[in-house]
């Protein structure tokens, strides 16, 4: 009834994201309806960072919520699979009920760091520094930080039950997308990369093409561009 009544009076439908537009569709939305997904200041991020060879160690982060739905310990199991690269990182922000647990879970190895709960602008700079962007959530209606991972010129290794990542990511050419919850595929999305730097440095190349499609500007011109016709 709701949406029956809501598409008697809008002339258009935003949405966040394909899977948000799907599900409109499907309970009967007949309205033209656009995608228009978050967006970000895109340049508060420094893309020019990238290693340089497979010797000097790819650096991953981990930023979200420490809770069970961001499958944090989906990264840590699945980094730790790869032992064989010592100088790699895996670097953790958040905070969140299971901290103990997780660091726990880590604390055979050294290479990788919790940096607790930061404020944004912290945040910013390990984005910055970072080589790969690991996003395990088991679920996530959008996933803001996967627009500040491309914005970083990060490469995105993604659960595909994350809404930003089935927008973005075109697997294989400017990520990898992995089965939610499949600690094997993330796995091997990390060795493929760390140890395929010429691979590493296409899907960076590939991401960074996507920058300008995340950043506010862009959508606040796509919007425009819909009140004016």
């Amino acid at each position: 009834m709701f949406i029956k009544n809501l598409n008697k009076s809008i002339d258009y439908l935003f949405c966040i994201g394909q899977k948000a537009i799907s599900t409109f569709l499907s309970y009967g939305i007949t309205k033209p309806v656009v995608n228009i997904p978050y967006s970000i200041d895109n340049n508060k991020y420094d893309c020019s960072h990238s290693v340089q060879s497979e010797a000097d160690g790819l650096v991953f982060l981990c930023a979200g919520a420490l809770i069970y739905r961001k499958g944090i310990d989906i990264a840590i199991k699945a980094f730790k699979e790869n032992r064989a690269f010592l100088n790699s990182k895996l670097l953790i922000i958040g905070g969140g009920e299971l901290e103990f647990e997780l660091k726990n879970l880590a604390s055979d190895d050294s290479r990788v760091e919790f940096l607790g709960f930061l404020p944004h602008d912290e945040i910013v700079k390990y984005f910055n520094k970072a080589d790969v962007f690991l996003f395990p959530s088991r679920y996530d209606g959008w996933g803001v930080v996967v627009m500040e991972a491309i914005a970083s010129g990060c490469v995105v290794i993604s659960s595909d039950n994350v809404g930003a990542s089935l927008d973005l990511i075109n697997s294989m050419e400017n990520g990898i997308l992995c089965k939610s919850e499949s600690i094997s595929e993330f796995a091997n999305a990390i060795n493929l990369l760390q140890s395929n730097i010429e691979l590493y440095h296409s899907m960076k190349n590939s991401s960074m093409s996507l920058i300008h499609k995340v950043s506010s500007n862009y959508r606040a011109k796509q919007i425009m561009e819909i009140f004016n016709s």
